[in-house]
């Protein structure tokens, strides 16, 4: 009896957690959703060793079918969110709680995919072998994620879970792509293969505006446990013994003058 009660309640469920997923509306009602969702995936449970029945395990793969449902729609509404507000944009933190609840993958790819299409437009125009991302504009680099970073605060932190941690994970992973592609700059910036001279000041500047940046991310983010120290100013370090080889060099030419 308490098996058949059971699997009476799952359809219910399953019932009604397919009606919620139908409705037309322009964003779903996340949070009952999640409570549904909830309920269905408690009482499948009981029914695991039952799947041999040709009913249990229909309903089973029903039941896997509407989750993915479910998934595609909260991405699917991220991304119109993206593009342009929502009616009820704040059903959006239980869509996340929703992939909490199906597993640690599905966070991450929202986390992974939302990070991407934010730092979209710093791969495009600060791109490596564009003039823009050239050393000389990599204080514009810094101030241009500052702005994302106080929109996302604005208007986007609130769509997730504070425990996501998004404003940090964005952050970790500009400083990744930056310090991708300052390798790629300054390598060439620098001439290391002697085809021409080499910008000392330009390079202590840009090592400069680094530090500053990495400081200015620590005290923004004291209280997370995380240290931007090195985060992108590590890339000049190799680079560091051309700055001494001309403090070097300025020092005996001012010598040799004074004698």
């Amino acid at each position: 009896m308490t098996i058949l009660k059971r699997l009476q309640m799952l359809i219910i469920s399953y019932d009604s957690l397919t009606d919620l997923t139908m409705d037309e509306i322009e964003i779903k009602n996340y949070k009952k959703i999640k409570e549904m969702l909830s309920v269905v995936l408690e009482l499948m449970m009981h029914f695991q060793t039952y799947k041999s029945i040709d009913e249990i395990n229909t309903l089973n793969k029903r039941i896997g079918s509407l989750k993915n449902k479910i998934i595609d729609n909260i991405f699917n509404d991220f991304e119109t969110q993206l593009s342009r507000h929502l009616s009820d944009e704040s059903q959006l933190i239980y869509g996340c709680e929703i992939l909490d609840l199906l597993g640690q993958a599905y966070r991450e790819k929202l986390s992974n995919w939302y990070i991407n299409n934010v730092l979209k437009d710093i791969t495009t125009i600060f791109k490596s072998s564009e003039e823009a991302g050239s050393l000389d504009n990599l204080k514009r680099r810094f101030i241009y994620f500052q702005r994302i970073l106080n929109n996302f605060e604005k208007n986007q932190a609130k769509l997730f879970p504070s425990d996501w941690s998004m404003n940090l994970n964005l952050t970790k992973s500009f400083c990744e792509l930056t310090n991708k592609d300052l390798k790629e700059v300054t390598s060439k910036e620098t001439k290391l293969n002697g085809s021409g001279p080499v910008d000392v000041n330009l390079l202590i500047n840009s090592l400069t505006d680094s530090l500053d940046f990495e400081n200015y991310l620590n005290v923004l983010f004291k209280d997370s446990g995380y240290n931007f120290d090195s985060s992108i100013s590590v890339v000049f370090e190799p680079y560091l013994n051309i700055w001494i080889k001309n403090q070097v060099f300025l020092i005996v030419i001012q010598t040799q003058r004074l004698c």
